[in-house]
């Protein structure tokens, strides 16, 4: 089953995170526990691949000890080489799984949306146009 933390942001994630999921459960439940969300896109600057939805992090300290690297390794197996898959803070409080869509992908997929934006607003016609734009 996949959870997530109370007050944790989902909304936003995109496809790219979305689409490991059910395979992300699959390999925790092999090693006995379930699939936690404990961050999506909350709580970091924006600059960050969580703040766009290309990162979250799942809660590791359900899972054997000795089990957390091989989890992380099996993630990254899965999810392939466009893909981070960090263990980070190992043996801390804060320790926990960090997934992430390769830093120079989605920053690149991020420029090219703020570029369509851009492109989107010069497109818009002035509004002293003669024309009523208006949907009737």
């Amino acid at each position: 089953m996949i959870r997530y933390k109370d007050g944790i942001i989902l909304e936003g994630l995109r496809s790219q995170i979305t689409g490991l999921l059910v395979k992300m459960d699959v390999i925790m439940h092999e090693h006995g526990c379930d699939l936690v969300i404990t961050c999506g896109l909350d709580g970091h600057p924006e600059d960050d691949p969580h703040s766009h939805g290309f990162a979250i992090d799942c809660r590791s300290h359900d899972l054997p000890i000795g089990d957390r690297s091989n989890v992380r390794d099996e993630i990254a197996d899965m999810a392939g080489p466009d893909y981070t898959v960090l263990l980070e803070n190992p043996g801390g409080d804060n320790e926990h799984l960090h997934i992430q869509y390769r830093k120079d992908l989605w920053r690149q997929i991020v420029a090219e949306e703020s570029t369509d934006a851009h492109k989107l607003a010069e497109a818009r016609p002035p509004n002293d146009s003669p024309i009523d734009w208006r949907k009737g």
